[in-house]
């Protein structure tokens, strides 16, 4: 990770909460909520860093925040779940800190209830909250990436909708601005789901030193429906069947390489 790379912003909704806060007076709750945030994005980052990622830069959120890594997309799902849970995993250490030593502090209780609302907004399966980050790299463990990305956009959907009619129920502005946020990060991941699968196909061109699996497909299968069959953090090989026959093997740098020259 380079240090002289690496930038941190403030996302407008944080400034906007933040002035609400000032005006409203509960200018202490928003900095209480502000500190929370940060060693929550703190968690992520030395995770990141432990398995040294590249990371460029950190958007601040009123939820949490945004990292910005390159060459993510094909990451060890492991290392990807690891960073999703660790800002979570604070939030809980947090909790039972709190529940197991009963500090006496006056401001404890309100810490207790911002932390646990902020640990289950991020547990929800909604993109790009922690919860859908997860649901995404569980399915990278069983689907290839495409498909896993498709589980992402349905769960992020659905759960939105839920969201949308207990929010109509009891309307809250901040809650309101959060589902907005949450519901156009879904639209762009829908938008970019090619051009992200791509993407994927390049890092993964590119990538070294990863485990190897062989698969075994059809042999009339296309560049397409091959590439779309990729796994995230592995080497992969396929064995191409016909007639019960071996008709030939190829790596995914091969199918890759034909892939872009087709589509050229």
């Amino acid at each position: 990770m380079r240090e002289n790379n690496f930038r941190v912003s403030i996302h407008p909704m944080l400034w906007l909460m933040a002035f609400a806060s000032f005006i409203s007076g509960q200018f202490f709750s928003f900095f209480l909520l502000f500190m929370l945030i940060l060693f929550h994005e703190a968690a992520h980052g030395l995770t990141a860093r432990c398995y040294h990622w590249n990371v460029t830069k950190l958007t601040l959120l009123p939820f949490g925040g945004q990292l910005e890594v390159k060459n993510i997309l094909n990451k060890p799902v492991a290392e990807e779940l690891a960073v999703a849970v660790s800002g979570p995993l604070f939030h809980l250490i947090v909790h039972l800190a709190i529940l197991s030593f009963e500090p006496s502090f006056s401001f404890i209780k309100e810490l207790y209830y911002l932390n646990l609302q902020l640990m289950l907004f991020n547990l929800l399966p909604v993109w790009p909250l922690d919860g859908g980050r997860i649901i995404y790299c569980l399915s990278n463990l069983i689907y290839p990436f495409k498909k896993s990305i498709h589980i992402s956009i349905i769960s992020s959907l659905i759960s939105l909708l839920i969201i949308l009619f207990y929010l109509l129920n009891g309307f809250q502005f901040q809650w309101m601005l959060l589902y907005m946020y949450t519901a156009v990060c879904t639209l762009q991941l829908f938008r970019n789901r090619h051009f992200l699968h791509r993407q994927f196909l390049l890092e993964k061109w590119e990538s070294r030193g990863q485990k190897e699996k062989v698969e075994v497909v059809e042999g009339l299968l296309s560049l397409q429906a091959l590439a779309d069959k990729m796994h995230k953090g592995r080497k992969e090989y396929f064995i191409l069947l016909g007639n019960e026959k071996m008709l030939g093997k190829l790596s995914d740098d091969m199918i890759i390489k034909r892939y872009f020259s087709a589509v050229k």
